[in-house]
């Protein structure tokens, strides 16, 4: 993949819910959430399950060879959206809405990853702030994902071998 997954999964939500840069961020950034009367989103990465792995071998038209190593995993993120008005709470399905449409779609297809189908709930995150209370949803998606890296190998296509009769 030419680009992170989680990096594509906040330009998704981004463009989809036409939010702001400084409302969509990777989990980790040190990001206050404002408090302010706008919905936040947070994309976290939470696992990776190893799926499959193959190897195979090229030689070119120059007899270089070439090894090529793919591995399938499973990754799960999380998606949280928060706010201190109910714009989280009125918008949480704008999350789904924007991992299945055409956007979403599309860019599958160019970075050539697939989304899983979607989890049945929202958890319920919401806990008073102070005097406010603040709105919080999440809900974890997974994605199936291919990464490929190729090496040069050495490649001989002749041998030069000196036999030695045993005596």
């Amino acid at each position: 993949m030419d680009k992170e997954p989680i990096a594509i999964l906040v330009d998704i939500v981004k463009t989809y819910m036409s939010l702001e840069n400084n409302q969509v961020w990777q989990y980790n950034q040190e990001v206050n959430i404002a408090n302010t009367l706008n919905p936040y989103v947070v994309i976290h990465y939470l696992a990776s399950i190893p799926i499959n792995s193959s190897t195979s071998y090229e030689v070119d038209e120059d007899d270089v060879g070439h090894e090529t190593v793919s591995s399938m995993s499973k990754e799960v993120y999380s998606i949280e959206i928060a706010s201190y008005d109910r714009s989280s709470i009125n918008r949480k399905d704008e999350i789904i809405q924007a991992l299945k449409g055409a956007y979403s779609q599309n860019q599958q297809a160019r970075y050539g990853f697939r989304i899983f189908p979607l989890p049945v709930a929202f958890n319920n995150l919401s806990r008073q702030v102070g005097g406010n209370m603040l709105n919080r949803f999440m809900i974890d998606v997974a994605l199936m994902v291919t990464r490929s890296s190729t090496r040069t190998l050495d490649y001989y296509d002749n041998f030069p071998i000196q036999l030695t009769p045993n005596a």
